[in-house]
């Protein structure tokens, strides 16, 4: 079987991003036989193709994201993955999985299952509220279910020609937003372990272990002091404690620099 971990890390900020947690993909993929494919720029004739005028670089990326299973037609499975993730050295080989994708479908995790949104008083009842009318939402079949697209598990000749014709959808959804429409919404998705996906910020709700914000300091060098010791001290001590329980841990929602401080090699060696 060939396989691909696809890696989209577009522009300088996530370039360098992924070279810092790369150790752990690499040890991964060595250990259970996998290629790696990183996209670091995003092509003129896309842009050609299929900018439009409410479009910003970011949503450019986020759309080129669905094209990119047609890039590598020549492969058996392909793993799509965000620059902002790292793996555990014991994670299983995701290949163990191609049985249960369905036909024409996709693999997935659900990160925060429909009774925990209540950890965040500020979101929605549902997921899909955030772009659909209340209406539109009840008549979803699976309103209750979403998947996060940091990382999908893929077979990309059965697929690629029906996520690229998304872009041409006459639509400003995002990428997750089509993908949930267009599979979870029909049934097409398996639904991976929740530890394939764990998102920083929601797994440290989920242990309530959020950190209480502290008194604001008019003095710099204190705000400046706190802020390194949070970045060099506290957050590695979270992030591991994390990672020890995870095989994708994945910084979405979080501030980058967090990711950019870790030590990967550190994390490996102290498995």
């Amino acid at each position: 079987m060939r396989k691909a971990i696809v890696v989209s890390a577009i522009g300088p900020q996530y370039t360098a991003l992924f070279r810092n947690v790369a150790p752990t993909f690499e040890h991964y993929a060595a250990r259970h036989g996998w290629d790696i494919k990183v996209i670091t720029e995003l092509p003129d004739w896309f842009r050609d193709r299929y900018a439009r005028p409410e479009w910003d670089f970011r949503l450019l990326c986020c759309a080129f994201r669905l094209h990119q299973p047609s890039l590598f037609p020549g492969y058996d499975l392909l793993a799509l993955m965000d620059p902002d993730m790292i793996i555990n050295p014991q994670a299983p080989c995701l290949s163990g999985y191609w049985d249960d994708i369905p036909a024409a479908g996709i693999a997935a995790v659900q990160e925060i299952s429909f009774e925990e949104r209540s950890l965040f008083p500020s979101w929605r009842k549902y997921h899909y509220s955030d772009f659909l009318s209340e209406e539109e939402v009840q008549e979803l079949p699976f309103p209750d279910r979403h998947i996060n697209t940091g990382l999908i598990l893929l077979r990309p000749y059965e697929v690629m020609e029906e996520l690229s014709a998304l872009n041409l959808a006459d639509s400003s959804l995002s990428d997750e937003d089509h993908i949930n429409l267009s599979f979870t919404q029909r049934g097409r998705v398996f639904f991976l372990s929740p530890k394939w996906n764990v998102i920083y910020p929601y797994e440290l709700a989920r242990r309530g272990c959020l950190p209480r914000p502290l008194p604001h300091s008019r003095w710099r060098i204190v705000r400046k002091a706190r802020d390194e010791l949070d970045l060099r001290v506290t957050q590695p001590r979270l992030v591991k404690k994390l990672f020890n329980d995870a095989y994708v841990l994945h910084f979405a929602s979080t501030d980058k620099r967090i990711p950019m401080h870790l030590d990967a090699r550190r994390l490996l060696s102290t498995r």
